[in-house]
């Protein structure tokens, strides 16, 4: 099949954020995807780089790469209006901690109504955008910016010599192009040889009809996060869990948690359940920019729970590694 600059696998917020972004600085684009869901369409859109203080990130680099992420993003949600039109629930009025959930990098504030904690403290231009609608603007604005997507489940990258020089798909299909960027989540590291390896962490969340909460801000204690939708559905999760495997004790927990965080919760209706493995560097570092002794591959992957806070980032580091 016809030949592009850049090829990029992936169908999730990240690619569709490099996709554009390299469509925007001059470059013919094709993106390869297929139908299943992506992690993108379970992800509660939070733009928070505090919750990495309750998580203890291993890595030091990680906290400022996030913070220097979140202050790409107005630049960006205007572009995208600009581009389409489209509301994405795009909101930095900032994010609550319950009894210390955030360490300390919170100014004290008055507990939310409904919440039964002790303390909370409020983290002024963090917030949230609503990923499924980020997904379609960025489609949109894509498609509007001359971005070719091919249908198909990527099995692999093809090469002339030492360079990569397109995809191949499992329908036999090839797409040609002067570079290649991996940005296929879950699957990223199986798509060329030695590649910097993933592992798995849980992320679970129940998604909640409930039109008008007591609180309008995101809120979290150090087990549980609440986030409120202006659909009018709330996000109930934990953001990350090393416990691979799933049980439905450890889901019943999770509810529990969050009932006894807010008591109202209990009667509502669970409208859906999200469960799955995110998938993150071993090294804890998304992979971004070029392979390492490849010419001609780039990758864009391992962003864990933060695609939708770094997927604009992403698309800018890309942009620059490829020299467009």
């Amino acid at each position: 099949m016809g030949a592009h600059d850049i090829v990029i696998i992936g169908g999730g917020v990240v690619a569709h954020a490099v996709s554009w972004a390299c469509a925007r600085a001059g470059a013919t684009v094709g993106v390869i995807h297929d139908d299943g869901p992506t992690a993108s369409a379970a992800a509660a859109g939070m733009l928070a780089p505090s919750f990495e203080a309750h998580h203890g990130a291993a890595v030091p680099e990680l906290g400022p790469l996030l913070a220097q992420a979140l202050e790409v993003w107005d630049d960006f949600h205007t572009a995208l209006w600009d581009q389409t039109g489209h509301i994405i629930d795009y909101q930095r009025s900032g994010i609550v901690g319950l009894d210390t959930a955030l360490r300390g990098r919170e100014t004290p504030c008055a507990v939310p109504a409904g919440l039964g904690a002790k303390t909370a403290g409020r983290v002024s231009g963090e917030g949230q955008v609503d990923p499924r609608k980020l997904l379609g603007a960025l489609r949109a604005a894509s498609v509007a910016a001359g971005v070719h997507f091919y249908p198909g489940v990527a099995t692999g990258t093809l090469w002339d010599g030492s360079r990569a020089a397109g995809v191949q798909c499992a329908d036999g299909t090839r797409v040609s192009a002067g570079a290649v960027v991996i940005a296929a989540g879950a699957q990223s590291a199986d798509l060329a040889p030695d590649l910097p390896p993933l592992i798995g962490v849980r992320g679970r969340a129940f998604q909640v009809d409930w039109r008008a909460p007591p609180f309008v801000d995101v809120v979290r204690t150090a087990q549980v996060y609440l986030c409120p939708k202006a659909d009018g559905t709330l996000y109930v999760g934990a953001t990350e869990e090393g416990v691979v495997q799933r049980t439905d004790a450890d889901i019943d927990a999770l509810w529990d948690r969050a009932v006894t965080l807010c008591p109202e919760l209990g009667a509502r209706q669970v409208v859906g359940m999200f469960d799955g493995v995110r998938p993150v560097p071993a090294a804890g570092m998304p992979a971004i920019g070029p392979a390492s002794g490849k010419t001609g591959l780039f990758l864009a992957y391992g962003h864990g729970r933060n695609g939708v806070l770094l997927a604009p980032m992403t698309g800018q580091r890309i942009v620059a590694a490829l020299g467009l």
